[in-house]
């Protein structure tokens, strides 16, 4: 089934060129093994438990629509999660997003922030973190390092997001992997479907245009030089940020958390010199939260 027909291909991308498709579906299809829910379902509360010392961050009531193959929306997770914000999720469809139907931005995430009986719509990851990070500081409720990682965190949304996509779909079976998440519920409709043609379409856009466009020959070595580039700068210390983690350091671990349970993952765990950082961001970020 892997050696889809390009018809079923270009059906299933609604007959858009391969450079609409590449962006909206080849770097946000990253995968990790989460929920994948229903159309028009509730949203799933996620709720941080913050320590007893501690309150909730003042934030408006939140909503996060995302893909949980999306590396994007999920350097946004872990954002969340290190600032203890409650939050809501929503699964998208990532073939026909009727979920995001009230929209007219089409890309994940999407956020709703529910103030006071108004919503607001914020789009894209680095301004959604942006907003969060002024109202966390008006608030006194900024917990990580406030040193400057721009530089970093455009590394993230670009050499980081490359190695990966192209690692987690560099064969047909690591492909099926990476979409397995799908049939793991029963309530998404079209399971076979979508897992199948989702994992040929990024295979096939892995192979035929996304190593060629980023220079990547082998995907594994590319993967393992870009994360000791990762590790050379963190050095010594126990994050970038130093004592605290900084943004780039909550948004390389929630791209790399993404992948959890992948091959990839083993991989780079055995390959790469990250392991002491990321056990230590996996403490800080995930010790106070619960799932309800």
């Amino acid at each position: 089934m892997m050696r889809l027909a390009p018809r079923i291909l270009a059906q299933a991308a609604f007959a858009r060129p391969a450079t609409t498709i590449v962006k909206p579906v080849a770097l946000t299809m990253l995968g990790t093994v989460a929920a994948a829910r229903m159309m028009y379902n509730s949203p799933v509360q996620c709720q941080a438990s913050p320590p007893a010392d501690s309150t909730p961050t003042e934030i408006p009531q939140l909503t996060l629509y995302m893909y949980s193959v999306c590396p994007f929306c999920n350097k946004l997770k872990a954002f969340l999660d290190f600032h203890r914000i409650p939050y809501n999720t929503v699964e998208v469809g990532p073939l026909f997003k009727k979920e995001l139907e009230f929209s007219q931005y089409k890309k994940v995430p999407v956020v709703l922030l529910h103030d006071a009986g108004n919503t607001r719509q914020l789009n894209d990851s680095g301004a959604i973190i942006d907003e969060l990070t002024q109202k966390l500081l008006a608030a006194g409720k900024f917990r990580g390092a406030e040193s400057d990682t721009s530089k970093w965190s455009e590394w993230v949304d670009t050499k980081l997001v490359q190695a990966l996509t192209v690692s987690i779909y560099r064969t047909p079976e690591e492909s099926l992997q990476a979409m397995s998440y799908i049939t793991a519920h029963p309530e998404l409709s079209w399971q076979l479907v979508t897992k199948y043609v989702s994992a040929g379409l990024m295979y096939t856009i892995s192979k035929m245009k996304l190593k060629k466009k980023y220079g990547i020959t082998d995907e594994r070595a590319n993967l393992y030089q870009v994360l000791e580039e990762w590790a050379g700068a963190v050095g010594e210390r126990k994050y970038l940020g130093g004592d605290l983690p900084s943004r780039a350091d909550i948004e390389v671990f929630g791209m790399v958390r993404a992948i959890q349970g992948m091959d990839t993952f083993d991989d780079l765990q055995k390959n790469t010199s990250i392991t002491r950082w990321y056990h230590d961001m996996q403490a800080v970020v995930e010790q106070h939260r619960d799932f309800e």
